[in-house]
């Protein structure tokens, strides 16, 4: 009796765990907005059950001039998942750089995904690189404001790309085959 007891709660709690899992398939998608409760323009909540999050001061610097950034680093099972950029001292996001392979864009891209399989599922992507920000962008008009960034060293041309303006569109023929993408970002406020 008592194990049989034991074993319905058991049933029980993976049970309700299953459940609230499956009732929220959007916790890991990457989509224009943002991800899961973390959305840009929006107010960076600083507790929630699930994740852990932690405040710190991130000093940038641009044309010479130097400035903070509130960031709020998002934890899950003690692993960070998510950087949050704010907006000066009102807790606005405004960037989110996503630090775990959990998440995915509809089309099952995400952090390791390599430029053959993007192209794949996004074939209006488009490439470019900045010389201003040295990025190595790959991108798609279905996610608007998200960057995938590649690695300049997945660059074939030594020294990298020549440049005419301030954005210059690249082909995937100048990358290594099998290059990946090393970070996400969504921006966009």
């Amino acid at each position: 009796m008592k194990t049989k007891v034991i074993l319905i709660l058991i049933f029980s709690m993976l049970s309700i765990s299953l459940a609230m899992a499956a009732d929220n398939p959007k916790k890991y998608l990457i989509t224009s907005e943002g991800i899961d409760i973390f959305l840009i323009g929006q107010k960076i909540p600083t507790k929630s059950a699930g994740y852990s999050i932690s405040q710190s001061i991130l000093t940038k610097s641009e044309e010479g001039e130097e400035y903070e950034i509130p960031v709020y680093t998002v934890s899950e099972n003690g692993q960070d998942i998510l950087n949050i950029e704010a907006t000066n001292d009102i807790e606005i996001a405004s960037d989110i750089f996503v630090l775990s392979g959990k998440f995915k864009t509809a089309k099952n891209i995400g952090l390791g995904s390599t430029i053959e399989e993007f192209m794949a599922a996004y074939p209006d992507f488009t490439i470019w690189f900045s010389y201003i920000s040295d990025w190595y962008v790959i991108e798609t008009k279905q996610l608007k404001n998200v960057q995938f960034f590649l690695a300049g060293d997945d660059f074939i041309e030594e020294g990298g790309p020549e440049f005419d303006s301030d954005v210059e569109i690249l082909k995937p023929s100048e990358f290594k085959k099998g290059s990946t993408i090393k970070e996400i970002r969504i921006w966009g406020w």
